[in-house]
């Protein structure tokens, strides 16, 4: 009777919780110039994650980055990300995230971190303005890959399932990751 209990409870509490998650997939595209050079590139994304009830998000995302117009170096990432909203009952959310993540480079591939803290809030109905930084480094002393972005990003909610968002960004620090960018995303909420 006891294992049946626990077997019916477990099943309970399990689909409770799945009802409760919210998976998201995101798409993007973006085109950045480095500061030193003007050299420019784009990048693609896509990030597949899950919404938690209590505003935490886990996400992973993968990232395809090439030079243009001449070619280069291509690069790829793979990031684990983990976003903490918070709802202090004002129209400002405060938000902090922790990245871990590892890139491949055609002559290197290194492991890598990063800290975000921003404030979104709305400015019209279903718009959203999210200004923010972000930290990140290399966890090895020997790659060269500290930078510092800021970042302000524009988002539209079509309706609960689908949104689109354009940021601005400029990062300063290591040559390599010195650079301004703009970046167009698509978020589907299941």
């Amino acid at each position: 009777m006891k294992k049946t209990f626990f077997i019916a409870a477990s099943i309970l509490f399990t689909s409770h919780a799945f009802a409760q998650l919210k998976p998201f997939v995101t798409v993007d595209y973006a085109r950045d110039e480095k500061r030193a050079g003007g050299a420019e590139s784009f990048s693609t994304g896509v990030a597949v994650g899950i919404k938690m009830p209590d505003k935490v998000e886990y996400s992973l995302k993968t990232t395809f980055s090439q030079p243009f117009p001449n070619g280069g170096a291509i690069s790829n990432s793979v990031e684990l990300k983990l976003k903490k909203s918070y709802d202090l009952g004002l129209p400002v959310q405060p938000y902090a995230s922790v990245r871990l993540g590892e890139k491949f480079e055609t002559a290197r591939d290194f492991a890598f971190y990063g800290f975000d803290f921003g404030l979104k809030m709305p400015v019209a109905a279903g718009t959203y303005l999210d200004v923010g930084t972000r930290y990140r480094d290399a966890f090895s002393t020997d790659i060269d890959f500290h930078s510092w972005r800021v970042h302000g990003t524009v988002s539209y909610d079509f309706d609960t399932h689908n949104t689109v968002g354009l940021r601005y960004s400029q990062s300063t620090g290591y040559v390599s990751e010195a650079k301004t960018g703009w970046r167009i995303h698509y978020t589907y909420n299941y």
